[in-house]
């Protein structure tokens, strides 16, 4: 009996403790910060910047803040400068009420052009967020890589729409194959997911797609159109082409017209349509009162804190400034409206052999792959005889375009070879110093014997002169026969005399000037002259005599 009530015991002290670990994950889960990232692949830092600002204006003016002031618009954090590889920076979406932060948007630039030395990059990016997330991507679970993680070709009408196409074609070649390098099953969930939404799209308005994102699933499935995501990624993507308010220079500086503007607009617009992509415009300055940009990453990224606040987002193909095209409203008749003579068909059908056949150095093919790219009808082809080549400023190209991957990339070298370069640094550095340590060594020595000398040789004139006069004694003069004393000791006489005089009045300075001029002695220059006329006298006398 007693051994049951052990069991029991046991079996509710288990209980418990289940009990707590799922309240506690609970908890957990609702104090942690929810993490999305978006990934920019193209355009200048200053061009990625701009993409950044749009953001950063929507998390302000979803979070506590009633305005968003002039001030606010550029912040030094969203600097991307142009010297690396690529560069992070984040945003913070924050609950409107409390103030806590709620969701952080993480935010991987890679500027320039496609580089091959990006993949190892953006691979170990996509590898860290499977592994934060691992225990939500188990089989059965309504979440996948999909909710978290968003990657943005953008390209910038400051450069030349001409190699928009072969640049395109590079990125997304290069988003497939970092996708086909993780988890395929976690990529094949992730490439249903995003169909089962694109349908869910097609069934009716933009909100329903909202309403996908929170149940998390659809009833049924419909068939897609023709040329719709007949080439999926398995990864959300949007394509942003910044400082659309500069299509104008186009017009006036390179002649371009509305029906070039339109083609580019409807070859960008079938590529993503294949590849379940999005197409937005952005103007040169955010606008704060426009968070189409905001408002559709944060659709697509599943921001749980946001999803009741976003409204409808209506698409808009007309404005060519304000383009905005959402993931499953785009079809070949859509595309087909905007202008007429487009061979929708033709291109879709080539875009999959240049795709193939595209490498991620786009001018270092070899003469049998040129051959071949010249010989099947690719896309690329077809819409570069369209698009013709423009004199746009060199000096953006120059800034987006490296030489070469090496100006980017630090290649790791062994931990002890490294050890050794430094030390042999070092060992030089040592010896620099102890030579010019020596150096000055023997500069102060020949400095301070100099001194010495002249210091030695100054003391011992002195000591000579003085030796001199003691032996000579003061040098006196004889002047008529009379003995005269030497300036100097007359002077010296002269300042011993006052400094023994007693301090005199001025009153009695003039008594005793008085009293002195009566008693003192005649002078010895006046006794000399009377002796000498007396001596001169009795010379006189004794001559007559």
């Amino acid at each position: 009996m007693s051994r049951n009530n052990e069991i029991t015991s046991e079996t509710a002290e288990q209980s418990d403790d289940s009990l707590w670990v799922s309240l506690l994950k609970t908890v957990r889960a609702h104090r942690l910060i929810e993490t999305k990232t978006v990934v920019l692949l193209g355009g200048t830092p200053s061009d990625q910047k701009l993409y950044v600002e749009n953001l950063r204006l929507y998390a302000l003016a979803t979070s506590s803040c009633s305005s968003v002031k002039p001030s606010d618009i550029y912040k030094p954090h969203t600097e991307f400068p142009d010297t690396f590889s690529h560069c992070y920076t984040y945003i913070d979406f924050e609950d409107s009420e409390t103030g806590d932060t709620i969701t952080r948007l993480n935010i991987y630039a890679f500027p320039n052009d496609p580089q091959s030395l990006y993949k190892p990059l953006l691979e170990k990016i996509i590898h860290n967020i499977i592994k934060r997330n691992k225990e939500y991507y188990e089989p059965g679970s309504k979440r996948d890589i999909v909710d978290d993680l968003l990657f943005s070709i953008i390209f910038s009408w400051k450069s030349d729409p001409h190699y928009w196409a072969s640049f395109l074609a590079s990125w997304i070649k290069l988003i497939n194959d970092v996708m086909l390098a993780i988890d395929p099953i976690l990529v094949q969930n992730s490439k249903t997911k995003l169909g089962q939404l694109i349908q869910w799209y097609n069934s009716g308005p933009v909100n329903k797609g909202l309403q996908f994102q929170k149940n998390g699933n659809c009833e049924g499935e419909f068939p897609f159109d023709e040329g719709q995501y007949d080439a999926p990624l398995g990864v959300n993507l949007l394509m942003a082409i910044v400082r659309s308010d500069m299509m104008g220079s186009f017009e006036t500086d390179h002649r371009y017209s509305d029906e070039r503007f339109d083609y580019i607009q409807q070859f960008i617009r079938l590529v993503l349509l294949k590849h379940g992509g999005s197409l937005i415009y952005l103007k040169s300055i955010p606008d704060t009162g426009d968070h189409t940009l905001g408002q559709y990453v944060a659709q697509q990224l599943h921001f749980d804190i946001l999803l009741s606040q976003i409204s409808d987002l209506h698409h808009n193909v007309i404005d060519r400034e304000n383009v905005f095209v959402p993931l499953g409203w785009d079809s070949w008749g859509k595309i087909a409206t905007l202008r007429d003579g487009f061979e929708a068909k033709e291109i879709s059908s080539a875009w999959g052999v240049s795709t193939n056949m595209m490498t991620l150095d786009v001018t270092g093919l070899s003469s049998d792959e040129e051959t071949t790219r010249h010989s099947v009808l690719n896309a690329i082809k077809i819409y570069e005889s369209k698009v013709l080549k423009s004199d746009v400023s060199t000096d953006y190209h120059n800034h987006i375009r490296p030489k070469n991957d090496d100006n980017l990339e630090v290649h790791k070298i062994d931990y002890q070879e490294f050890l050794k370069e430094q030390y042999e640094i070092l060992d030089e550095l040592m010896r620099e110093e102890s030579v010019s340590w020596a150096a000055d060594q023997d500069s102060s020595i020949i400095s301070s014997d100099r001194f010495y000398l002249d210091q030695s040789s100054t003391m011992a004139d002195t000591d000579a002169m003085q030796t001199i006069r003691d032996i000579a004694g003061p040098i006196n003069a004889s002047i008529g026969g009379i003995e005269v004393d030497s300036t100097e000791e007359v002077l010296r006489r002269i300042l011993t005399r006052e400094s023994m005089a007693p301090m005199l009045t001025p009153e009695k300075s003039s008594d005793s000037k008085e009293n002195h001029s009566r008693l003192s002695p005649p002078s010895k220059s006046v006794d000399s002259a009377a002796w000498n006329s007396f001596l001169q006298s009795l010379k006189e006398k004794k001559k007559e005599t």
